[in-house]
Parts: C-alpha cells; structure tokens; sequence
C-alpha cells in the first residue's frame, strides 16, 4: 500500500511534468525513495536539509523556465522548514511542489513523535493542496502550473510493504487553465494614460519586449533583472531619484509595469504620495504590489500587442528635454563614483566593468541590487540577471542561485554578508553540480548597511566582525579579498569585498544633495 501510493504519486508528477526533485531522505519518506529509484523521468538532487532544497528548487524551476520542480521531505518539523521557499514561489508565480510525508490521520493531535498537523500546512502558499492516505485519493491529484502545490502522503507502518513498479507511465503535461483578461480591457486602463513612465521589471525575456521598445514613445526605467537595461530607447540612467519630481512636474501621468513587482523606492510611493496616479501591470504572477487600486493583466503576446500599440501613440514632447537633464544626473553619478572609489556603489561599478561578457549574475537581496541599478555599467555585455524578488527576503538566496546557475558561462551570485550569512549550507548541493564555474561575492559592510541610511540606529544593523575566508575553504572554494578577484582563474571562488563605510556614506550623503 505505501509504496503503491508513493508509485501513484511519482506518476501524477511525470504527468504534470515535473523532471526533477529535490530529495531529503528520511525514514518516513522511504516509500517515496524506494519508488524514486525506479523512476527513470525525474532527475534527483540530495540534500541533507530542507530549506537549502526548497529555495535550490525555485531556483532550479527558474532556470528551466518555470518548469515545476518538486521538493521531498520526511515529516514533522522538516516539513515546517519548506514555509519561506513556499512563499517566495507564491508571490513569484512559480510551480513548487512540496511532497511531505507523514504519519497516518488517527495521529494527528496526539503528540505523538513526528505527527505534526502537515494537512493545509502552507495555507494560502499552496494553490493546490491534497491530504493522502490512499490510491483513490491520490488519483484526484491536478495541479496549477502557476503557483505552488503541495502534496501531504500518509505512509502507515511498516513503511516499505512491497516492490516499486518498474515502469512508471509519461503522458503529455497536463496544466490548469487560468482565467486570461482581454486586451481590450487593457485598452480601456491604458487609454487614461498620455505620458507614461514604462517600468521593466523582473521577467522572463519575451521577444515582443525589444519591439516594444523600440516603437514606445515614454519614458523608461528598466532594472538590470529586466535584462534590458542597456538597451532601452528613452531611458532614464542616472537613477530613480527624479521620478518624483517628474510626476508633480506633470511629465509623468500614470505608470506601466511590465514584470515583477519593481525595486526601485518609488513603487512605494504610489501607495500614499502618489495614490492619485494611474498604474497599470502586466505580469505574470497576479499581483499588484501595491495596496491600493490599479490595474493588472496577464504576461501574453496579445496583452504585449495591445500595449505596443498604446505606448506607440503617447505624448513625446517632453522626451527630449528629460533626457537631456537625465544625462547630465548620469554624468554626476559618475563623478561621484570616481571621487568615492572604495564605496559600495563604486565597487558594483568595477564589478559590472571586469566580470566577463554573457556571464550569468545572480543579485540579493538587498543593498546589491538596489546598487547594481544605480551604479552598474551601461556597456551591453549581455548578461543574463536574475534576482529572487517575490517576497524580497534575504534567506534562501545562495541556495536559489545555485539552482538557477548553468553551465557552459561563468555563474556570479553578489551578495550582501547577511544574506550570505543566512544561507551557509548552501555549498552542500555543488558536489553534484561539478560542471558550473561558480563565484560568489560578498560585500562584506559589517551587517544591514540599508538600515544605516533607512533609520540611523546601530540597533537595525546587526554589526559584525566576520570574514568568510574559513567558510570558503570549508566548501573547498578559492579565497581573494577586493581587487585580487579579478586576477582569479578559479573555477570556485568566493570573493569577499570589503567596502570603506566613510565612503559609502559620503557618496550617499552627495548623491542626495
């Protein structure tokens, strides 16, 4: 009976295209193993604990293009530590499955070893939830392909009662349609929209967004995870500081954003100072960002179309003037980064300047991001950018990027030395993925430097005196300090960069002068 329900349940994966899980061997989990082994259709990774896998799952679906990758766990407590990676992929629109055994219903409230209440554990996080304890159930599995799932198995004792079926079934991926809006319903959200600010936010690339592009008449704030950053018409370069007062000045009179949920501070703004101003979103997770009324649209070749036509026909008269002081911001920023050469944000310069062409970059959560897009060049060196933005949060971000990394080009994960800290058995899944030329950077500010501008209080930042040198050899990485990384031919490195505070905040202090 177990490993018959663990067979159905490994066959209900193949048949919603799952190919890869991401397995944390345990003894109630057994019968889905013993059953794992004998299904040739999904690639397995091991991990020995469960939060590293979940995030390495969401970065490995990513990686593959949104396909789902599943994450198994035993019961109890591991099966609480799947919570933040089930988080993240609700709010990034991403097909997680976690599969969590457990002890048999009768338990359940009893107190008894590893019987927690796993049914429903992950509440809203889980647009598909299924309690199992028999075949029959199992067979009314169907899941979403846009949101995370979760699966609960209840193996009774003993756990291996028989055989694993040799030959597991592979029919055609089967998904769950979504309700689609009309573009004519985004015609009618656009029409009150004459001089736009065209926001590119965190997607998958589409070929429909460089026509976009180039037939657009606004304004256009790309972040580096758009992967048009370098090569947007009508782009504003010297940062998003201006946007404000481009808007009260009447240049800007709604927004359109096109992807994920923005970085940039003046997103929040739409919540109060600006909650007058029209916004408008394609995006393919349903969300709006915001708490207040706007508009939001399914990420769709007709949605696209329908917007191409409306940016195409917006007012452009003052396109011209604005870029214009635009670039003399941009010429100042620069002279900034000159004149502070040892602040964090000149560093994300000369990091962007000497990381190689087409290498692939992951940014964390948080500061590295924020200054990626302030400070990085505007050379196109084709990178491929990826940033793990659903919720924002810095856990779990080593271990994204280690799913969402891929070979033959160089891998760079830049991070800050929390979000480093937060993750430190990461490494753990690199054994198994020999092929990758892996960098990691951190840029070590002695804890929570955001809180420094936000708030000003030693108490938000977690100060420290920590190196990661030992934690680089533990994981058999090389070790370089700041420009020595840049001579480094390794194939494993962790860099550690060790920005000058002083400077940091006299190139914050004149930026906002």
């Amino acid at each position: 009976m177990n490993v018959a329900l663990a067979c159905r349940v490994l066959d209900k994966l193949v048949a919603f295209g799952v190919s890869e899980v991401c397995v944390c061997a345990g003894a109630r989990n057994a019968p889905l193993l013993v059953a794992l082994a004998e299904c040739r259709s999904l690639r397995v990774w091991n991990f020995f604990e469960e939060r590293s896998a979940a995030f390495f799952a969401v970065g490995r679906s990513w990686s593959l293009r949104r396909t789902p990758v599943a994450v198994m766990t035993t019961s109890g407590t591991a099966a609480g530590e799947l919570l933040p990676a089930m988080m993240e992929a609700h709010y990034a629109g991403i097909p997680l499955v976690a599969i969590t055994a457990d002890r048999p219903r009768i338990f359940r409230g009893s107190g008894a070893p590893q019987s927690a209440e796993q049914a429903g554990l992950f509440s809203c996080y889980a647009k598909g939830s299924f309690d199992l304890e028999s075949i029959e159930e199992a067979d009314r599995i169907d899941l979403p392909n846009d949101a995370p799932s979760h699966i609960n198995v209840c193996f009774s004792e003993p756990l291996l009662d028989g055989p694993a079926r040799a030959n597991f079934s592979s029919p055609a991926p089967h998904f769950q349609d979504r309700e689609i809006s009309q573009p004519d319903e985004l015609a009618t959200a656009l029409a009150k929209i004459k001089r736009p600010l065209l926001i590119l936010s965190h997607q998958q690339t589409h070929p429909l967004i460089s026509e976009l592009l180039e037939r657009a008449n606004c304004l256009v704030y790309a972040e580096a995870a758009s992967q048009h950053r370098v090569t947007s018409r009508h782009l504003l370069r010297a940062g998003a500081e201006k946007i404000p007062q481009l808007v009260t000045a009447g240049a800007i009179d709604g927004v359109i954003r096109v992807g994920g949920v923005p970085t940039l501070r003046f997103w929040r703004d739409l919540e109060d100072r600006f909650d007058e101003l029209p916004v408008v979103s394609i995006s393919s997770p349903p969300f709006s960002g915001l708490a207040r009324s706007s508009d939001v649209f399914q990420f769709t070749d007709r949605h696209l179309e329908a917007l191409i036509d409306h940016l195409e026909k917006c007012d452009a008269s003052l396109l011209a003037e604005i870029l214009e002081h635009d670039a003399r911001d941009f010429e100042h920023l620069d002279k900034l980064l000159a004149r502070h050469p040892h602040s964090e944000p000149a560093w994300l310069r000369r990091l962007s300047e000497n990381i190689p062409d087409r290498a692939r970059i992951f940014l964390g959560n948080s500061l590295p991001i924020r200054e990626w897009d302030l400070a990085a060049t505007y050379s196109d060196k084709q990178f491929a950018i990826h940033c793990s933005r659903g919720l924002n949060g810095i856990d779990g971000q080593l271990s994204a990027f280690f799913g969402w990394a891929n070979s033959p080009q160089p891998n760079l994960g830049i991070l800050g030395d929390l979000t480093t800290l937060y993750d430190l058995a990461a490494p753990w899944i690199l054994k198994q993925r020999d092929d990758l030329e892996i960098k990691i950077v951190v840029i070590n500010n002695r804890g929570g430097r955001i809180f420094d501008r936000m708030f000003g209080d030693q108490r938000f930042l977690n100060a420290h005196d920590l190196n990661f040198e030992s934690w680089a050899r533990f994981w058999s990485f090389d070790y370089a300090q700041n420009e020595a990384m840049m001579k480094s031919k390794s194939r494993r490195l962790v860099v550690e960069i060790t920005p000058d505070a002083e400077a940091t905040r006299a190139f914050w202090r004149e930026h906002s002068e």
